[in-house]
């Protein structure tokens, strides 16, 4: 049986399921805004994933998110747990593709200088090496 929740996105004309991808690229191109209001995250490699096609992010102000969104910078932050927060920075966006255009214009960038693939490894050798 289906809860109301899950009735209202498997049935919302707006909202498609897609089941699991392999490559989430196509969908992401589809994007304008990123939202993600996690209550706690490690690490939000989806923000680093929408970034890195240029998608400002809007997310709950946790860790691993908040390292990776400066707020007003690449995206913006909001409390966790406020869905009136999710809904003023979405309405920001929407309303302000300015600010929306300005945000997207660094997130690439920003992803590629921070946390290039090359870089975090050779972050991670140098710590081994310290270590041994």
């Amino acid at each position: 049986m289906l809860t109301i929740t899950k009735k209202h996105l498997v049935h919302h004309p707006y909202i498609k399921s897609v089941g699991i991808q392999e490559d989430i690229r196509p969908y992401l191109d589809l994007m304008d805004i990123f939202t993600f209001p996690s209550y706690r995250e490690g690490f939000g490699v989806s923000i680093m994933e929408a970034a890195s096609m240029g998608i400002p992010a809007i997310s709950s102000d946790i860790t691993g998110c908040n390292e990776i969104i400066q707020d007003g910078y690449n995206g913006i932050l909001i409390p966790p747990r406020s869905t009136d927060h999710l809904k003023n920075a979405m309405e920001l966006l929407i309303n302000n593709p300015e600010l929306k255009n300005k945000l997207a214009a660094v997130t690439r960038p920003y992803i590629l200088e921070k946390y290039d693939q090359q870089l975090v490894w050779n972050a991670v050798n140098d710590f081994y090496i310290k270590m041994m």
